[in-house]
């Protein structure tokens, strides 16, 4: 006998299903399938090398789990799997998918992305057989095939790296605790800070590039200091200058662009002609940051008025100004 309740599955279908089901979701909209025959462990960035390290690690501790009849245990693993996945891996590279200016680095993230939603396919097929069968054939399946005639992974030696899932845990804890401090001083994300200090880091990540560079944009920080004296681990400097709330305000109005296109059903190659009415101060700040505008959001035309040729509009504030946006697509 076994305890149902359907609470319970709803929970299930919000923290799992549906997120690895956004995951599919995005590598169909912004990826390009890449067969596994010809995925390689090269030309890999630091996050494709540690969520591999992490499938490799769940591999392990799932198939541990069924073999002694686990099935929670089991499911837990490769619950926290596709966490990681969702929220850190895609949101962590998501301008590698949705702008990418290298194509080796977009194969790359591509090919370990669409490589990593195959193999949790077959790591799910004994708890969700219909759901695991739907997401094998829509990546990697032909006619007739199944992801229950497919075996279980077995990875490569060359996806351990037990020092690097270490440095990425300390990564996101340091993250964890500047993101709180920023919630707490009522600072939004988008807004650049200066610098964050750091007590103390116990294994190399105070000398690996790309793993600070992580840190930083995940925090939007532009410097990261390490210091011994202060008193708590991290400690933010929540000062703001005229300079970084320039590049915040610059960061806002793009996300509101970016809302508009997606209101327009615009997409990602689509080029549009942007309108904005605003205060003389914040049009001065949007016309200096105008390249970045364009860059950011496919404007390839910014022009300061009003018109009533648009096809999607907004009217909002940004720090108690006025700022009226449209959009037409070119």
């Amino acid at each position: 006998p076994k305890r149902f309740d359907e609470a319970d599955l709803l929970k299930i279908q919000r923290q799992f299903i549906s997120l690895l089901y956004n995951s599919y979701a995005f590598f169909r909209q912004y990826g390009k399938k890449i067969p596994n025959s010809q995925f390689s462990i090269s030309n890999l960035s630091i996050l494709d090398r540690w969520i591999l390290a992490r499938l490799r690690e769940t591999v392990a501790g799932a198939t541990a789990s069924f073999e002694k009849y686990d099935i929670g245990g089991a499911a837990k693993e490769i619950s926290g799997l596709t966490d990681d996945l969702s929220r850190w891996y895609i949101r962590r590279s998501r301008r590698r998918f949705q702008r990418s200016e290298n194509k080796k680095d977009f194969a790359a993230a591509s090919g370990t992305l669409g490589f990593l939603l195959i193999e949790i396919s077959k790591l799910i097929a004994p708890l969700t057989p219909f759901f695991s069968e739907a997401l094998y054939k829509s990546l990697a399946g032909g006619k007739g095939d199944s992801v229950h005639f497919q075996n279980w992974p077995v990875l490569q030696k060359g996806f351990t790296d037990k020092e690097l899932l270490q440095e990425m845990a300390e990564i996101r804890k340091f993250a964890s605790l500047a993101l709180a401090e920023r919630a707490e001083a009522g600072i939004k994300v988008r807004q650049p800070l200066q610098k964050l200090k750091v007590k103390s880091l116990q294994l190399k990540v105070k000398d690996d590039v790309e793993l600070l560079k992580i840190l930083k944009d995940e925090i939007n920080v532009k410097e990261i200091i390490f210091d011994s004296e202060i008193k708590e681990e991290i400690e933010l400097d929540v000062q703001i200058t005229p300079e970084l709330k320039a590049e915040g305000i610059l960061r806002e109005t793009v996300r509101m662009i970016q809302d508009l296109r997606q209101d327009a059903g615009l997409k990602q190659k689509n080029r549009i002609v942007l309108l904005i009415q605003a205060s003389g101060a914040l049009e001065k700040i949007l016309s200096a940051g105008s390249k970045v505008i364009k860059q950011e959001t496919g404007s390839r035309i910014i022009e300061f008025k009003k018109s009533s040729k648009f096809s999607a509009e907004i009217n909002s504030r940004i720090d108690d100004w006025p700022i009226w946006l449209g959009i037409r697509k070119v």
